[in-house]
């Protein structure tokens, strides 16, 4: 049987405020074995692109944007009976006189391997019984058109965004409260004005949390650089995270100093920490799509240099993010098709 463990958490809201204590048990699907404990594990979740674009769509057609998360979500997914699940007792409920018995599991269980794709499949077969449909270039973006209006749904596991072109539509297919109003989506602080027809997306509370672990304040840059072992990889890998979700302007810093992850320096941790700094003075700016303008075309940019890097010649190219081209490119020409070719792999959005 697959072990369990009691974890506890406590949840904030977008101010950092406490909002609930979570206490879950969890299988330790660790432990689990391929093809002998469970068989498929692969679930999707929705591109940060589709939520950003679909939050813009609706900003900018003054749209109801509200977020569910759905409780208990994998429980309420069943686990098909040819493919059965057994747990150990949890701690403090073992049965007395019975300590060597197990539980089957009817349900999935947070921490089985199995488990998020089990949940995607209940959530799609719910909604397509609802009248979704798939969208054809991202499985968890699910859309609803009929004539008195348009619902459309994404999903990030238990994290449902919900975007209505009515609220009266939108109630029709969920149960909605004024405090399901989009304001917090996977740790990213959301603020829908209605006005200007935009939305935001900032990560304060986040770029505070990398600044709190990564640094020490009580002690001088100098004194930090020369510290023998620094948590290098975490750090870039930390604001890699906010460089795709909301901080675009990092990009191309974190692309420097991402290519010295197998052996940094003492400037490249400086590097990583000057960053970090500029992220905390900072830590205000949003990301925010929409506005005023009823035009939907997906409109891209690209550029590269030519032969910019100084050990092997390759060229940096740019869509909004860069990316260090795979081969070393002859003629500028060259490396401006190798962006555009870049650039190409976001047309699936016009979908």
């Amino acid at each position: 049987p697959t072990g369990t463990k009691w974890v506890f958490n406590i949840k904030q809201d977008e101010q950092g405020h406490i909002v609930e204590y979570h206490a879950h048990l969890v299988a330790q699907g660790f432990s689990q074995i391929p093809g002998m404990d469970f068989w498929d594990a692969y679930a999707p979740v929705a591109h940060i692109e589709s939520i950003y674009a679909i939050s813009g769509l609706a900003a900018t057609l003054d749209w109801e944007i509200h977020v569910v998360d759905v409780k208990s979500a994998f429980l309420n997914s069943e686990i098909p009976v040819d493919q059965p699940a057994y747990v150990a007792q949890p701690s403090g409920h073992v049965v007395k006189g019975k300590e060597n018995w197990v539980w089957l599991l009817h349900k999935a269980l947070y921490g089985l391997c199995q488990s998020a794709f089990l949940w995607y499949q209940k959530l799609k077969e719910i909604l397509i019984t609802l009248g979704f449909k798939l969208c054809p270039s991202n499985p968890c973006v699910f859309f609803c058109c009929t004539k008195k209006g348009t619902v459309i749904i994404t999903s990030h596991v238990d994290d449902l965004g919900l975007f209505a072109s009515s609220k009266s539509n939108l109630s029709k297919h969920v149960v909605i409260s004024d405090k399901e109003e989009i304001s917090q989506l996977l740790g990213m602080t959301v603020t829908q004005d209605r006005a200007a027809h935009t939305i935001s997306f900032n990560q304060s509370l986040y770029i505070d949390s990398i600044v709190e672990h990564l640094t020490q304040p009580h002690t001088t840059l100098e004194e930090q650089s020369k510290m023998v072992k620094v948590p290098y990889q975490s750090a870039v890998g930390s604001i890699m995270h906010a460089t795709v979700m909301t901080r675009p302007d990092i990009s191309h810093a974190c692309q420097c100093v991402a290519q010295f992850m197998q052996n940094p320096g003492e400037a490249h941790w400086t590097a990583v920490k000057q960053i970090i700094w500029y992220l905390k003075g900072t830590r205000n700016l949003s990301l925010t799509l929409g506005g005023a303008s009823k035009s939907f075309d997906v409109t891209a940019w690209s550029d590269s240099d030519f032969a910019g890097h100084p050990d092997h010649g390759c060229c940096k190219s740019q869509d909004l993010l860069y990316y260090m081209q795979l081969i070393a490119i002859l003629k500028t020409v060259g490396a401006g098709y190798w962006a555009l070719y870049y650039t190409g792999d976001q047309l699936w959005l016009q979908l």
